[in-house]
């Protein structure tokens, strides 16, 4: 009896060893954070990554709805092999806007649709990719944006705009499923656009406050970093619809290792809009963008695909009752 007892003692002791054993030889996890390197334009602004600032007098507002899907959107290198932590990504976003004369107030949200990967040990780190699809794991929305953006200079149709922009990422995503930092973050940027016959341009820079610094997981953030883009197009009209037809570059880099091989995305679109011009009532706009990461590693996936709708529109504006009222006459009808 007194043996057996031993005996059960030791192998509980043997087990528990082993188990302590596994417990602090297991490689620490890496934690994720929000991959997408596109931060989509606000409702209304034209462009997908861009902004063409061209707010129109008074009231007016836009509703878009985008689908997205993301080819390897995070690769890590391990030992000369790019693993694919994030290999497939597909979104929706919704997003709205009001603006009023050179002001613009917006919101959008994203949710996953679908996002998988590969979750290997890199350098001593454990990966998790994420496992999100709409039956047995939904996901939830990520962290929301809010916006405003502001024409300083020009008109809705002039050569040269400036204008300024600010953002926030409101805390909601998980980092697990790689949409958020697990922090609040924002951007800022200093923007241009303009209009010079049948050719239009876009283009900004600013500074994406991110406090996440994971500098010893490869392939992490490494907090705040300087983002940038430009692009531009052109226009075409036919009866009440104009198509905007160029290409769009955008990207960003950490400061701390500004232009690193893995601190850095770059990624080129071919964008292509086509929008009604009444001037009257609701309008229908219809994007669809195709691209590649020039740097296809920290955000920038090797190829995406975006299409999207969008209805924007301005409220009548009541008639100035100072205003002389119009001559009459045969000749204006």
């Amino acid at each position: 009896m007194r043996s057996s007892s031993v005996l059960a003692l030791a192998v509980s002791a043997i087990a528990a060893t082993g188990a302590s054993a596994r417990a602090q030889t297991a490689p620490p996890a890496a934690p994720g954070f929000a991959v997408e390197r596109l931060d989509l334009a606000p409702a209304g602004a034209g462009w997908i990554a861009l902004d063409d600032l061209a707010m129109q007098p008074g009231l007016g507002g836009a509703l878009a709805l985008e689908f997205g899907y993301e080819h390897a959107p995070l690769r890590i290198d391990d030992g000369g092999t790019r693993v694919p932590i994030v290999s497939q990504r597909s979104t929706v976003t919704l997003s709205g806007s009001v603006t009023y004369d050179r002001f613009r107030f917006s919101l959008a949200v994203e949710s996953e649709l679908w996002a998988s990967g590969d979750s290997p040990i890199i350098d001593g780190y454990q990966y998790t990719a994420p496992s999100i699809d709409p039956s047995s794991h939904p996901d939830a929305i990520a962290d929301p944006r809010l916006g405003v953006d502001v024409r300083l200079v020009g008109d809705p149709a002039s050569v040269f705009r400036l204008g300024v922009s600010g953002e926030l990422f409101a805390l909601n995503g998980t980092q697990a499923d790689y949409d958020s930092d697990g922090t609040w973050r924002g951007i800022v940027r200093a923007e241009v656009a303009g209009d010079t016959g049948a050719y239009s341009y876009a283009a900004y820079a600013g500074v994406h406050i991110r406090t996440l610094d994971d500098a010893s997981i490869p392939g992490s953030p490494r907090g705040s970093e300087f983002v940038f883009g430009a692009g531009g197009g052109v226009a075409t009209r036919v009866g009440n619809w104009r198509a905007v037809i160029g290409p769009e570059v955008f990207g960003a880099t950490a400061f701390e290792a500004a232009f690193g091989d893995n601190t850095t995305a770059l990624e080129a679109l071919a964008s292509g809009r086509i929008e009604q011009v009444t001037g009257k009532g609701r309008q229908i706009r219809l994007r669809l963008g195709i691209g590649a990461g020039l740097d296809p590693e920290f955000g920038a996936p090797q190829w995406r695909i975006l299409a999207g709708i969008e209805m924007f529109g301005q409220a009548p504006r009541a008639p100035d009752a100072a205003a002389p009222a119009p001559a009459s006459g045969p000749w204006l009808h």
